[in-house]
């Protein structure tokens, strides 16, 4: 009660954060008042050159150093954490009672006793800051302007609302508020406050109100600007359903000499397709529930004839006002007609719902990636074979030629698209990636086939799949040459006919059936297969390539992956695997590098026996309580019983660290520091899955006795920045190095 000293803890904790744009860091301010965590805040020394436009986007920085100091013990530590989701995770883990990040083993979770998922919350905020930090706090005054960036924050916005609605939730990720609440709704504001979204959908607007009118949040960050209320719930939308149809049916004559209104800018709402995609596991389904039959909102069911082709119409006679790409086709006065249809994220689902005359087309676009050639965008028509091997040849790429397809955060990034929305149009957001980073640059590879005599129209989304814009092949040509893009054109072949490859079929997927003789056919065609659920090569096929998709039959794709890349052999005793020379060959790498590391720290490699006794291994009944269930035990030799059963080891304290007391007689047999590679069971039965969980693993374990606890957490601390090198400049995995909670300890650790 006397002291004066008002820091009477022993064990001080600093975090101070550092960025670039101190304006970001208004949501971990919040974050950590929330916690009730103390943490400092300071603006970068960045040069800055150029007009305003030059927003320095690669340089952004934001990291956390987290310090910590026992006085007691004189044991200093820090490390320090990057980008905003890995600064918020810092700042909620340091208080796991919150709540704020979900359940972490520490109380934390929903009142009710349910829990709630962390990945989730980390998902949510990792995708709101590649999504909105740019507009919010990075891009300058005259370029946060340009209306991609608009309608990027209003599509977000939208996704929200969507995820709202389907699943019922409060908050984001169930009914109490978390760390994405918080950070998603100030990035949010700051985000629409900046590129002028003055409305934003109701739940959308709920839950910012809710988050950004706490009063810890307001004392903190001050008041923030909230959107006024836009478009009305979908709950609300549904219960106008029947007023929509009366006006609608009213409608829909049409005019004379030209197609019904239905292929031109719809009076209805349209629904926005959000570019930016919400945490796996809760992407709302972007198709709304289906109004009853309305016949005059349905794609055109006659076909046209090419004198019936709407009169092209901009974006001012319909509700594409926000469309970057259609104030593009305006502002350089390129006629076109854009029109709202079914959602349609592929191609197929296209022709189906939006059927167009002979002499127009849809287009099929694939974005792919190499590592030694770039990214490429291939715009071709609907009905033609794109051949990686033959495209490669086409656009005269030397030496090894490697395209696939690319993953959806490199889409977003490049073409500012999410999957299903992609269009040759969406080249034009390439523009200023491509200004900014040369290796995100996308060569656009168009087909020949598009610019046909044949073809009066090409239709192509504008970012989002529930939209067509329908362009004369010389605009689309007259588009990407203002825009300052030069295409490279490649003819295509129609799919299913004979390439220029000798007919051989393309090597991503197998060779195209071909007809038998005589009544041969019919007769192989009618038998039922005899295993439908496994797939199976046909005759003369090698079974050499993926027979199963990742997204169709997970364990099953993973299984091929392992064992067609030569990796792993399956054994006749579950969860044992065999280690074939490719992945054994990553083990001796991993060996021999940690072995040249800890022979710098003293550590001496030894061995010690594969079993373990009874006594021993009871001796030490608290280590071993959380091994129990997993122990396998010894109990026959040939015929007979062994007198005491015998178990296989788990782990190896229980036979190092006796033969420790015996070797270590005074401090000058100190410190003893010594390392095994070994091979250890555990007989789970949770699945057993090769290289995740088996029954018998290789791993290593080092073991050292010291004459003091500091030289202890010292030799802790090497091995685990040894540990974090083995991940990240080995294995090229991104790893957080700390400390364990209680739960995630193993038994008798300290």
């Amino acid at each position: 009660k006397n002291q004066t000293n008002k820091n009477t803890s022993m064990t001080v904790v600093t975090r101070s954060v550092n960025t670039t744009h101190l304006a970001s860091l208004a949501s971990l301010e919040a974050l950590a008042a929330i916690a009730g965590i103390p943490i400092s805040c300071a603006q970068q020394e960045i040069c800055k050159g150029g007009d305003d436009d030059d927003d320095d986007e690669n340089s952004f920085a934001l990291e956390m150093t987290v310090t910590s100091h026992n006085a007691f013990n004189a044991v200093r530590s820090s490390y320090t954490a990057r980008g905003l989701t890995g600064c918020a995770r810092v700042i909620c883990r340091a208080v796991p009672e919150s709540g704020l990040w979900g359940d972490l083993g520490g109380g934390g979770g929903r009142g009710d006793g349910g829990l709630i998922d962390c990945g989730l919350v980390e998902s949510w905020i990792e995708t709101a800051a590649d999504c909105l930090i740019g507009p919010a706090y990075i891009a300058g005054d005259a370029r946060v302007k340009d209306p991609q960036f608009k309608s990027q924050v209003e599509s977000f916005a939208k996704n929200i609302e969507d995820h709202l609605f389907n699943t019922s939730n409060t908050f984001l990720v169930g009914d109490m508020a978390t760390a994405a609440d918080v950070v998603v709704s100030i990035l949010l504001a700051d985000a629409a406050s900046r590129t002028g979204v003055a409305k934003i959908p109701e739940q959308t607007y709920r839950l910012l109100s809710t988050i950004l009118q706490n009063p810890t949040i307001v004392k903190t960050v001050g008041k923030v600007d909230i959107p006024l209320v836009g478009d009305a719930s979908p709950t609300e939308k549904k219960s106008t359903k029947k007023e929509e149809v009366a006006k609608t049916e009213k409608e829909a004559t049409p005019k004379k000499d030209t197609l019904p209104d239905k292929v031109k800018a719809p009076k209805k709402e349209k629904k926005v397709q959000a570019q930016a995609s919400a945490p796996k596991n809760q992407v709302p389904k972007k198709e709304e529930p289906p109004l009853p039959d309305l016949k005059d909102e349905e794609p055109v069911e006659v076909t046209p004839t090419p004198t019936s082709t709407p009169t092209p119409q901009t974006s001012t006679q319909g509700d594409f006002a926000s469309n970057a790409i259609v104030q593009k086709l305006d502002s350089l006065s390129i006629p076109h007609t854009t029109y709202s249809h079914k959602l349609s994220e592929t191609v197929d689902d296209l022709l189906k719902n939006v059927p167009l005359p002979s002499n127009e087309t849809h287009t099929k676009n694939l974005f792919f990636k190499d590592k030694k050639h770039g990214l490429f965008l291939v715009s071709v028509k609907a009905d033609s074979d794109v051949n990686t091997k033959q495209l490669g040849k086409a656009l005269k790429l030397e030496g090894k030629v490697n395209l696939r397809l690319a993953d959806e955060t490199l889409l977003m990034d490049c073409l500012g698209v999410k999957k299903g929305c992609v269009g040759p149009l969406a080249i034009l957001h390439n523009i200023a990636v491509a200004a900014a980073d040369e290796a995100k640059k996308v060569t656009l590879v168009l087909d020949e086939r598009l610019f046909g005599t044949d073809i009066a129209k090409i239709h192509s989304h504008p970012l989002t799949n529930d939209v067509s814009t329908a362009l004369l092949p010389s605009d689309l040509k007259l588009f990407v040459e203002k825009i300052g893009v030069d295409p490279t054109c490649i003819t295509f072949e129609v799919k299913g006919a004979s390439s220029s490859d000798g007919g051989k079929a393309p090597a991503n997927r197998p060779p195209d059936k071909k007809e038998g003789k005589g009544g041969n056919k019919d007769k192989k065609q009618s038998q039922p297969s005899k295993n439908k659920d496994k797939k199976t090569a046909k005759k003369g096929d090698t079974l050499l390539a993926l027979q199963w998709k990742k997204d169709e039959n997970f364990p099953m794709w993973y299984s091929d992956v392992i064992v067609l890349s030569e990796m792993i052999s399956y054994y006749d005793i579950s969860g044992c695997y065999i280690l074939r020379p490719w992945s054994y060959k990553i083990w001796e790498i991993i060996q021999n590098w940690f072995n040249g590391e800890i022979e710098k720290l003293g550590v001496e490699n030894s061995y010690f026996p594969l079993f373990v006794s009874q006594d021993r291994l009871e001796k030490e009944k608290d280590h071993v309580e959380g091994f129990a269930p997993e122990v396998a035990w010894v109990t026959k030799s040939g015929d007979g019983d062994l007198a005491k059963p015998i178990a296989v080891r788990p782990t190896s304290e229980t036979i190092m660290y006796p033969a420790f007391s015996d070797w270590i007689k005074s401090h000058r047999d100190l410190p003893l520091k010594l390392n095994q590679w070994s091979n250890v069971v555990r007989w789970e039965f949770k699945d057993p899955t090769p290289f995740l969980r088996s029954r018998e693993f290789l791993w290593q374990e080092g073991h050292t006795a010291h004459v003091s606890y500091e030289d202890a957490d010292k030799m802790v601390m090497q091995a685990l920045e040894l540990y974090r090198k083995v991940y990240e400049e080995l294995l090229a995995v991104p790893v957080v190095p700390g400390y364990k909670t209680e739960k995630e300890k193993f038994a008798g650790g300290h």
